[in-house]
């Protein structure tokens, strides 16, 4: 009876130190990952605290059009995870607006949809229904407007590095997107217009809108910006000669 009772109990133990092992090993997994996360956060805010080092001593020297390039490659990089994250939220968001897909059973149409076409043969020619259209939206046609602060007090309160990442973060994501037309403007005392809708988004355009922030404007005319946004997306509007429920958007880092 003893031994039997031994062999009984002997693989109700092995399996016991077999889970032991399976969640030691599973804690050790976890630990390595929960460093593993640590270290890279420690590393994107050393990356983002030498950025705001370089902007400040960037905008007092003087020198941004020698560094802005280098600083915007720099700040597209800290930017690049969360500009992709924030393109699939946005995805879900901005619903396509151009149709160019082919879709649908129609009498006529630019393209046969070849698996309707034995169906048809085998009718006799009634179920005539074999035409494609591009009537499925697939495509963004927005026009988007991002309007950054450029006042003192951005600098002053530590947001001017902020606004610049932000900047990175939103055009990158933007693009991804392809959500069409983007244009960028600062504002302060006065509105300017850095990146007109009709020119294509590119490295060399963000390295020329970063190069024209200070920080150091004293005063923010908030009235003024809204009313040149409003004319500005009018206008593009206009020149666009789009339809009426063209779709437009404003965003306001401040």
């Amino acid at each position: 009876d003893a031994e039997d009772a031994g062999r009984v109990g002997a693989p109700a133990g092995g399996r016991l130190a077999g889970a032991e092992e399976e969640e030691a090993a599973a804690e050790e997994e976890a630990a390595a990952l929960r460093e593993e996360a640590e270290d890279a956060a420690d590393k994107l805010a050393r990356m983002r605290e030498e950025l705001e080092r370089q902007v400040a001593g960037w905008q007092l020297g003087g020198e941004r059009a020698v560094e802005s390039e280098a600083l915007w490659r720099r700040y597209e990089a800290l930017t690049a995870p969360l500009s992709q994250e924030l393109c699939e939220q946005l995805r879900l968001i901005l619903e396509a607006t151009v149709a160019s897909k082919l879709q649908g059973d129609y009498r006529t149409g630019k393209r046969i949809s070849m698996r309707k076409v034995i169906p048809y043969i085998a009718s006799g020619f009634r179920k005539d229904k074999i035409w494609l259209r591009r009537t499925k939206p697939s495509q963004r046609q927005y026009q988007v407007m991002l309007c950054i602060d450029d006042s003192e007090s951005m600098r002053s309160t530590g947001a001017g590095g902020l606004a610049c990442e932000a900047l990175a973060l939103l055009c990158g994501a933007l693009s991804r997107l392809e959500v069409g037309q983007l244009a960028v403007a600062s504002f302060a005392e006065r509105v300017r217009l850095l990146h007109p809708f009709d020119r294509p988004f590119s490295a060399e355009a963000g390295a020329y809108m970063l190069s024209r922030f200070s920080f150091a404007e004293k005063e923010t005319d908030m009235e003024g910006l809204l009313r040149t946004v409003v004319q500005t997306l009018r206008l593009a509007r206009e020149q666009q000669r789009a339809a009426a429920e063209q779709m437009q958007l404003a965003i306001i880092v401040s």
